[in-house]
This record gives C-alpha cells, sequence and structure tokens, in this order.
C-alpha cells in the first residue's frame, strides 16, 4: 500500500460536523429541510464517502436549530462586551 491509501484509510469521517456543515449550507442558501433527503445530495456525499449515513429532513431541522442556538449566544457574548461607550453623551 502507498502512503496516499494509508492516510485514507486512517481518515475518519465525522457525521455531526458533516450535518451541521450542511446545516449551514441550507441557512446560507435558503435551501428546504428536505434538501438533506436529496437523492442527488446522497449519492454525492457516497462519492466522496462510502460509510456517509444520510440524515432526514427532521433531524436536518434539529441541527439548524442547534447552529441557530449557538450563533444567538456567540451574538449575546459579543453584544454583551461591547460597551455603552455610543449612548454615553449621544442624549445630551
Amino acid at each position: 500500500m502507498d502512503n496516499q491509501g494509508t492516510l485514507l484509510k486512517q481518515y475518519k469521517f465525522d457525521d455531526k460536523a458533516y450535518w451541521v456543515a450542511l446545516a449551514r449550507a441550507i441557512i446560507k442558501h435558503g435551501l428546504p429541510y428536505s434538501y438533506a433527503e436529496y437523492e442527488g445530495v446522497w449519492e454525492v456525499n457516497k462519492v466522496l464517502n462510502p460509510e456517509f449515513k444520510p440524515c432526514s429532513r427532521n433531524t436536518t431541522k434539529v441541527d439548524i436549530n442547534e447552529v441557530h442556538v449557538t450563533e444567538k449566544a456567540k451574538l449575546k457574548s459579543v453584544l454583551s462586551s461591547i460597551s455603552n461607550w455610543f449612548f454615553v453623551g449621544s442624549c445630551n
């Protein structure tokens, strides 16, 4: 076996990372939840990873909601770290 074959066999596909990336793509492009169930999408993923496990639109919906909650928390954190300097003196 060559080095490339060895590297490919050592690679472990991360289903959860894929599902989160799929959820983000659906959000970014305004695709329907059912995009995750498109036969063509499954075929492409099977080519990229023969061990690919497709997910349903319901799983995708849950993943999209998780992305929303995560991003909302990040935004709240950023906004709470901003001081009120903008508003200080602006009402004088």
